[in-house]
């Protein structure tokens, strides 16, 4: 459905969120924003997911010809041949995996899901790919969400944050800036802007933006 007082829509089971900062693609006509769309329309969202994995999405194309359908997310409620990502149901019984261990899908796995949908929150997986981080060393900018954060002893020492390719550690510095925010910002659910460098497969936080 599409919720205009609330600036949300929900696809696939999953809660999608908009602001002034979502670029919208492909509307019919005149028509802006989310007034642009009507209940089942195809979609294509970029964004950033939070914790609870809604979406706040950074921009939404209307399609004219429907696609293959395909999720993103993190695996929960994993039975054998199915799991969920959000409110979606996904029947993995018969798709082809791609990118796991011999463990196979995993409660947690952040993995992309391309299939057909049996139901409006239903999909039937033919294929599933697991993502996992793969910045390259050097400079990253990056916008996320804090999933949880890092201690060592009492004092805050990093966080982890939430990419479309899985969960990401990020290492407060001595000279960390924190332009618009504080450290103790720094919480779960948090969206903001990191500005670092890549090594060991850590970002070294130079600076942080706070929305």
């Amino acid at each position: 459905g599409i919720d205009l007082a609330t600036s949300k829509l929900t696809v696939m089971g999953r809660t999608v969120f908009v602001d002034a900062r979502t670029v919208f693609a492909g509307l019919a006509g005149n028509a802006t924003g989310l007034a642009g769309l009507v209940v089942n329309d195809t979609v294509e969202i970029s964004g950033l997911a939070d914790a609870n994995g809604n979406i706040t999405a950074t921009r939404i194309t209307r399609k004219i010809a429907a696609g293959q359908p395909k999720a993103s997310g993190r695996v929960s409620s994993l039975t054998t041949g199915a799991f969920k990502i959000n409110a979606l149901d996904v029947d993995s019984s018969n798709a082809l995996l791609s990118k796991f261990g011999p463990e196979g899908i995993q409660s947690g796995d952040f993995v992309e899901v391309k299939g057909n949908l049996t139901s409006p929150t239903t999909l039937l997986a033919g294929s599933i790919e697991k993502k996992s981080p793969a910045f390259k060393e050097g400079n990253i900018v990056i916008d996320s969400f804090v999933n949880n954060l890092i201690f060592t002893g009492q004092s805050l020492s990093g966080f982890v944050i939430i990419t479309p390719f899985g969960l990401q550690r990020v290492e407060l510095q001595a000279l960390t800036q924190f332009p618009g925010g504080q450290l103790d910002a720094i919480q779960p659910g948090a969206r903001m802007k990191v500005e670092g460098l890549i090594q060991n497969n850590v970002i070294q936080a130079m600076k942080l933006a706070f929305f």
